[in-house]
């Protein structure tokens, strides 16, 4: 009888230990899942793939709900049908204040600015209203590309094209700053992704003038990251790594992985 009782006792225990266990594990399975789309809508709210999927699912009457793959931000398909659906601007990791000290150190206003994978993103607006107003806007789906020349049409100094970052159609040396928030990190998401960003680098490089910065807003730890710019053929020079606080994270916290963004400026070689 006591053998038995100590037995229930044990299996008890093992039970509950097993059940906090599980309990615990999909914590933190919904905290990712619900960050890992990580941009800002406003100055105050921060959201994350929760949001989108959410959305997604509202819309469904039939099936079960799917979630949102990383890997579909690697696809041209996937983002023209986000950007039908959603055309609430959103900003991917950062807005233009919480980047601006830096993008500001090698960005004049008198200098070609290009930013790759615009997106509906806000940052060349607030750019332009900071008086940074030659700005080359480019992105692979017509219809942000559509909506973005709508939305900002009284700026007449800046300039929207379909385009893909993997094939630039500009001159050797046309741009003093090449400005990239997130994009890459797409790029890591698709097919072929290290080829991707290597033909992505190489047309960068091309494109900036000698002096030039190509400044990269991240999610990815410079353990990551720093791979893929280190390269001799790019013809560049790398900074040292620069972070930001998070928009909804203290700027006096530790610098946490989780809690920072990871900026990476490359200068092209005079």
């Amino acid at each position: 009888s006591v053998l038995m009782n100590l037995t229930v006792v044990i299996i008890s225990i093992c039970t509950i230990d097993f059940n906090f266990v599980i309990l615990i594990l999909c914590a933190i399975f919904f905290f990712f899942f619900f960050q890992a789309e990580d941009g800002i809508r406003d100055a105050q709210e921060s959201r994350g793939l929760g949001d989108v999927y959410k959305r997604q699912v509202s819309t469904q009457s039939t099936g079960a709900p799917n979630a949102i793959k990383m890997a579909q931000y690697g696809q041209v398909n996937y983002w023209d049908q986000r950007y039908k659906d959603d055309q609430e601007a959103f900003d991917w990791y950062q807005r233009y204040e919480g980047v601006k000290t830096i993008i500001t150190r090698y960005v004049e206003p008198t200098s070609r600015v290009l930013n790759v994978g615009c997106g509906n993103s806000r940052l060349s607006e607030e750019m332009y209203e900071d008086g940074i107003k030659q700005i080359f806007n480019i992105d692979i789906s017509p219809q942000v590309i559509e909506d973005q020349k709508k939305r900002c049409v009284a700026m007449e100094d800046m300039r929207w094209e379909i385009m893909d970052t993997l094939s630039l159609q500009y001159a050797d040396g046309h741009f003093n700053a090449v400005i990239d928030k997130g994009t890459m990190d797409s790029v890591l998401c698709g097919e072929g992704s290290t080829k991707n960003v290597a033909t992505m680098c190489k047309q960068i490089s091309r494109v900036l003038a000698p002096g030039g910065a190509y400044i990269v807003v991240s999610y990815g730890q410079p353990d990551y990251r720093l791979n893929y710019f280190d390269k001799p053929e790019y013809n560049w020079s790398l900074l040292p790594v620069q972070h930001v606080p998070k928009p909804c994270v203290s700027a006096t916290e530790d610098a946490d992985p989780a809690n920072v963004h990871y900026i990476y400026i490359m200068l092209k070689n005079k």
